[in-house]
């Protein structure tokens, strides 16, 4: 990777976590662009070198998580059937670990028509989306899950579910019990969903 290839992601990264700071003191709509600039020391200008929109960002920072914890679903350590709860329950521990303040201006912008229209367009495109398939498609390849398994299907319910706004709610409102939740969701994708398809637990290649 190159120079200007580390600075691109670096500059990414800080204007990013300049969006989280100012989400967790006021809702979405009442940020601009330059806000979001001057708290990283840089000018407004330089924005859409980085990002199309105020909404795009947006989108970003609400979905980064999901990329950064994409290596579970490739830990050969853990049983391949096994991955999804752990990249789920990764996720979840993201969000718990979120500011109530950047919790609720989230919630409060999933509900906007604005977001709702992204997301419903570019779902296809989404990173969780394509590593789920990916995922999918590699254990049907190893022979951990049956060539039946409705993949598609599966992976659309796991996006809607972690892109919705009950998960969140229920973060916002019972932090202390979530993980229980999410465990509890997990079991029963597991034994309800996934368990007909899968062939084998193991990691064969």
């Amino acid at each position: 990777m190159g120079v200007k290839q580390d600075q691109f992601i670096a500059t990414r990264a800080a204007i990013i976590e300049a969006g989280k700071k100012l989400l967790s003191q006021r809702p979405a709509k009442d940020i601009m662009i330059k806000d979001i600039m001057s708290q990283c020391g840089l000018s407004p200008g330089l924005f859409y070198h980085y990002y199309k929109s105020k909404d795009d960002f947006f989108l970003d920072l609400i979905t980064e998580s999901w990329d950064r914890e994409i290596d579970v679903l490739k830990d050969e350590s853990i049983p391949y059937a096994s991955r999804l709860r752990h990249y789920f329950l990764a996720l979840a521990k993201d969000y718990n670990e979120m500011t109530s303040g950047q919790l609720r201006n989230e919630i409060a912008y999933k509900m906007t028509d604005e977001y709702l229209e992204r997301r419903d367009s570019t779902l296809g495109s989404y990173y969780m989306f394509n590593h789920l398939t990916d995922y999918f498609a590699e254990g049907i390849r190893r022979g951990i899950f049956s060539s039946q398994l409705p993949a598609d299907f599966v992976t659309r319910m796991f996006v809607y579910v972690i892109h919705g706004i009950n998960l969140q709610v229920a973060l916002h409102k019972h932090k202390d019990s979530i993980m229980g939740w999410c465990e509890q969701f997990c079991d029963y994708l597991e034994e309800t969903v996934l368990k007909p398809y899968i062939l084998s637990a193991d990691n064969p290649h």
